[in-house]
């Protein structure tokens, strides 16, 4: 029995030592296959990190470029607004007066002319497209009407909106277009 104990044990040797040997060879394995590749995976993570700040600071920027285009967007269109309350010096300055003058000769005020920035239709006309509100009596209205169709420009009265007040007045909104040689506005 004895000799059976032995020869198991020595059996058992072998055993153990199969075992350490897969264990260092596993150990080996690790440091020549895979640590290298964790250095690389460690590259990789930090350069997953770096493109994700990357990607938070463009986003933030196009966020402030997005602003920035709405704000020039926005100037913009407050500009053009801007420009078009204004009437520039010249024949479309005279007009401006003439309306005015036959609306008081007319016994009416006109309160405010929006008129749009010059068309050119070719290039021998320019259309000026000018709306202004008046009110007034039906009497008055139809005066100042007359006078405006008679005023010496290539003209169209494009639309007038008429509602009445309490008070018997006529409320008027008219928009005309005025045509006008180029380089004489």
């Amino acid at each position: 029995m004895r000799e059976q104990v032995d020869k198991y044990l020595q059996e058992g040797k072998y055993i153990y030592i199969f075992i350490i040997s897969l264990l260092l060879i596993n150990l080996f394995v690790n440091l020549i296959g895979i640590k290298p590749r964790w250095v690389e995976a460690d590259r990789m993570r930090m350069e997953y990190l770096s493109l994700r700040e990357d990607e938070s600071r463009l986003r933030l920027e196009m966020n402030e470029k997005v602003k920035l285009a709405e704000s020039i967007r926005q100037a913009r269109l407050d500009l053009k607004e801007f420009i078009s309350s204004l009437f520039p010096d010249s024949k479309i300055a005279k007009i401006r007066s003439e309306l005015y003058r036959n609306a008081r000769k007319s016994g009416i005020s006109i309160s405010s002319l929006k008129y749009s920035l010059p068309e050119y239709k070719d290039d021998e006309l320019v259309k000026y497209n000018i709306s202004f509100p008046i009110s007034g009596s039906y009497r008055k209205i139809r005066k100042f009407v007359y006078k405006l169709e008679k005023m010496p420009y290539l003209m169209s009265i494009n639309d007038l909106a008429l509602s009445s007040s309490k008070e018997g007045n006529v409320s008027v909104t008219i928009r005309i277009s005025i045509y006008l040689k180029a380089g004489e506005e």
